[in-house]
């Protein structure tokens, strides 16, 4: 697979994690829920929940912009503040989310150089 497709799956797959953490699945509330942290922090737990290094350092320093106040992070991430969300809930819906943006960042990257001929 090309890495343009790679990304594509990563954020489909990130997408449906979210899915399933709205409707009721919280089995990756404790491995992803933690407190924010600086960036570099934020950087490791995504590379050790096997986002890759690019996509991950673009996440970190996404949630390391976000408002401190977690329903606004929520809200500007999601577009809901998720208010029956626990506050470790909340949390691994947003690092979803920014992990998800960045994937489709690198995936619309990856695309935009393919259609304009960079990648053969």
């Amino acid at each position: 697979m090309s890495s343009t497709e790679d990304h594509r799956a990563l954020a489909e797959k990130l997408s449906g994690l979210q899915f399933a953490l709205a409707a009721g699945d919280t089995s990756m509330v404790a491995a992803i829920g933690a407190t924010f942290a600086d960036q570099k922090a934020e950087q490791v737990l995504a590379e050790r929940a096997g986002i890759p290094r690019q996509i991950a350092s673009m996440a970190a320093l996404q949630i390391s912009g976000l408002p401190a106040d977690e329903g606004r992070a929520s809200s500007r991430i999601t577009g809901s503040r998720w208010h029956a969300f626990t506050g470790a809930e909340r949390r691994a819906m947003i690092r979803l989310g920014c992990w998800r943006n960045a994937a489709m960042v690198a995936f619309y990257a990856d695309h935009r150089r393919t259609v304009n001929g960079s990648v053969s």
